[in-house]
C-alpha cells in the first residue's frame, strides 16, 4: 500500500507552493524597440526626446535612432523636438523586436502683410525653414511700392522662417528710367525721397551724359539723385552725347529702338576731315553739282540754332555724319513716325505719301518759340518727344531762302537712285509731309539728322 503524502499544518502548505511556482514558472520576455526619426526630406532628427508612457528616452543620435526595451504590453509614447510638431501615439508591444519609424512635421508661422493702406495682401502660413513665397505688390494710390521691410531693413525673401513675423509695404515715388525700348524702374522710398543709386547704361560712338526729365516747356533737366528730392513720381531718358569732327555736340536720345541725335547737323567737314565747301552766291549756289553747304540767310548766327543746310551732292558722300551715324533712310524715318503713334498701314501705303498720319508731326516739333503761331503748334502733342524738330527752313534750287519759322526740312537717304527723298513739318499743319524729289532737285539745301548705326545700349 503507498503511503499518501500529509501536510501537518498551513505553513509548510505554503512553502510548497511557493517553491513549486519557482520551479515550474517561465521566464516573461522583453523585446527591442527602436525609433527611427526624420524630417520630411527623410533627414535624421538630432536630440528629438521621447518618452514611453512616463520613462524618458536618451536623445535621438546623429543617425535620428534612439531604443528601449519593453515587455509585451500596451504603451503610449510621445516625440517632441525643436521647431517640429509634436507626434503623440499608442504602441503594442507584442513578441518581437520592431523598428518605428516617424516622420516629423514642422510646425508653421504665420508671415503677416501690413500694406499701410494699401490693397490688401493674404496672411500666409510657412513652415519652419521655408522662404515666404513672394507676394504680389500692393496698390496705394498716389504712391509707387518699394520693398517688404522688417523694421527699417528690406526683407529677404531667401531667409528661412524661424518664427512669425510682419511685412510691412515701404511706399515711395517711382522714377522710371527709359532709354528707347528698354526700361528700368526705382523707387525713392520715403522718407528719404531720393535715389541712392542711377544705372549707368553705355553705348558705341556716343558717350552717356545724364539722366533727365523731359517737357515741351522745359526741355531737358538734369536728374540729379544726390539732390533730387521727390515730390512725385518721375520719368527720367538717357540723355547721350555726340561729336562731330568739328567738335560740336549734340544731345541724342534713343527713341524707341533708334539713337537720334536731337539736333540738326551743323558740321562743315566730312569725318575723314576733308573741308565741305562754303557756298553763300545765290548763283554759283544754283549751278553746283558737288558738294556744299550754307547757312539760312547766310547768317552764321543761324548755324546753332537751326545747323547747316546741305545739297543733296553732300549727302551722296556718305561721310558727313559722325562715326558710327548715319543719315535717316526711309525705314529710320518711318519708324520715327510709328513711334509717334502713326499706324503701320499708312506707313506702308505709297499712295499716301505727302501729308499723312494724325498729329506726329506735332509731337516731333520742338522749340515753341522758333514756331509760327499754326495747326502744328496748337495740337495739345506739340514737342512731346523730345525730337525737337525746329523751322530751319531751306535754300531753293535757285539759291534763294525760304521758310524759317515755319518749316523744317530734312533730306534723308534710299537705295533709289531715281529720287530723292526728303520729310518736312510745316507750321499750317500737325501731320508731317513725305516725298520724293527728281534728281534736278540735288542743289536744294535742307537740314540734316543723324541716326545711331547701332540702336542698342548696355546697362
Amino acid at each position: 500500500m503507498s503511503k499518501i503524502f500529509q501536510v501537518r499544518n498551513l505553513e509548510t502548505l505554503v512553502i510548497i507552493l511557493l517553491l513549486f511556482t519557482a520551479c515550474t514558472k517561465k521566464e516573461e520576455a522583453s523585446y527591442n524597440i527602436v525609433f527611427n526619426v526624420f524630417d520630411r526630406n527623410f533627414k535624421p532628427v538630432q536630440g528629438a526626446t521621447i518618452v514611453v508612457n512616463n520613462t524618458i528616452l536618451p536623445e535621438t543620435n546623429e543617425k535620428g535612432i534612439a531604443s528601449t526595451i519593453l515587455k509585451a504590453g500596451n504603451y503610449t509614447y510621445k516625440i517632441t523636438a525643436n521647431n517640429f510638431s509634436t507626434i503623440e501615439k499608442d504602441l503594442t508591444v507584442i513578441d518581437f523586436d520592431c523598428h518605428i519609424h516617424e516622420k516629423l512635421v514642422y510646425v508653421t508661422y504665420q508671415v503677416s502683410f501690413n500694406t499701410e493702406g494699401g490693397s490688401a495682401i493674404p496672411n500666409q502660413m510657412v513652415s519652419y525653414g521655408d522662404l515666404v513665397p513672394i507676394p504680389k505688390n500692393p496698390i496705394k494710390e498716389g504712391w509707387s511700392f518699394d520693398a517688404w521691410i522688417m523694421g527699417d531693413t528690406k526683407f529677404d525673401f531667401s531667409t528661412p522662417v524661424k518664427s512669425d513675423i510682419v511685412l510691412t509695404a515701404r511706399w515711395g515715388y517711382a522714377v522710371l528710367f527709359v532709354d528707347g525700348n528698354k526700361v528700368y524702374s526705382k523707387v525713392a522710398p520715403l522718407p528719404l525721397k531720393k535715389i541712392a543709386e542711377l544705372p549707368v547704361p553705355s553705348a558705341e560712338y556716343c558717350t552717356f551724359d545724364c539722366w533727365a526729365s523731359y517737357s515741351k516747356e522745359t526741355g531737358f533737366v538734369k536728374f540729379d539723385e544726390k539732390t533730387e528730392v521727390l515730390s512725385d513720381s518721375i520719368v527720367v531718358y538717357a540723355k547721350w552725347e555726340v561729336t562731330d569732327v568739328d567738335g560740336n555736340e549734340y544731345p541724342a536720345v534713343k527713341i524707341r529702338y533708334d539713337l537720334w541725335m536731337l539736333a540738326n547737323l551743323k558740321v562743315t567737314k566730312y569725318n575723314d576731315n576733308t573741308e565741305i565747301p562754303l557756298v553763300e552766291d545765290a548763283t554759283i549756289w544754283e549751278s553746283l553739282t558737288t558738294p556744299a553747304y550754307c547757312n539760312y540767310n547766310n547768317e552764321a548766327q543761324n548755324k546753332n540754332i537751326y545747323g547747316n543746310l546741305y545739297n543733296f551732292y553732300t549727302i551722296e558722300k556718305n561721310k558727313l555724319c559722325p562715326t558710327g551715324w548715319h543719315i535717316a533712310d526711309p525705314s529710320d524715318m518711318d519708324f520715327l513716325e510709328m513711334s509717334m503713334g502713326m499706324p503701320f498701314d499708312i506707313i506702308d501705303n505709297i499712295s499716301s505719301w505727302h501729308y499723312r498720319g494724325t498729329n506726329e508731326g506735332s509731337k516731333l516739333a520742338g522749340s515753341p518759340e522758333l514756331w509760327t503761331d499754326g495747326a502744328l503748334k496748337q495740337d495739345s502733342k506739340f514737342a512731346t518727344s523730345s525730337f525737337n524738330a525746329v523751322p530751319s527752313g531751306l535754300r531753293g534750287k535757285d539759291g534763294g531762302f525760304e521758310g524759317i519759322g515755319k518749316k523744317s526740312i530734312w533730306w534723308y537717304t534710299s537705295s533709289n537712285t531715281n529720287y530723292i527723298y526728303y520729310r518736312f513739318l510745316s507750321y499750317d499743319d500737325s501731320r508731317p509731309y513725305s516725298y520724293m524729289y527728281t534728281n534736278y532737285q540735288k542743289n536744294y539745301g535742307l537740314s540734316v539728322r543723324c541716326v545711331g548705326n547701332k540702336s542698342y545700349s548696355v546697362w
